[in-house]
């Protein structure tokens, strides 16, 4: 079972740092020789994709974040009002 996230707009950058651990590892596979990389040829690929999915998760969790923390400030102005 998992701990509960924080919740934040820095929990979201902190999630995206994890969510890079993972090029980082593939990137630290890569033989970074010139010419005739054989297996590592497909190292490239993957590192971009895993890149591009960890950017469209933070994008995603902050903007909700955001989102979320803006209607919850906008429910309580709409309460103080008919107080």
């Amino acid at each position: 079972m998992t701990t509960p996230q924080p919740f934040g707009l820095q929990a979201s950058v902190d999630r995206f740092g994890r969510a890079l651990e993972v090029p980082q590892r593939l990137v630290a596979l890569h033989p970074r020789t010139i010419g005739g990389s054989g297996n590592a040829a497909a190292l490239a690929p993957a590192i971009t994709l895993a890149v591009i999915a960890a950017f469209e998760g933070f994008a995603e969790d902050f903007l909700a974040t955001i989102l979320s923390i803006y209607r919850d400030t906008d429910c309580l102005r709409s309460q103080r009002r008919r107080a």
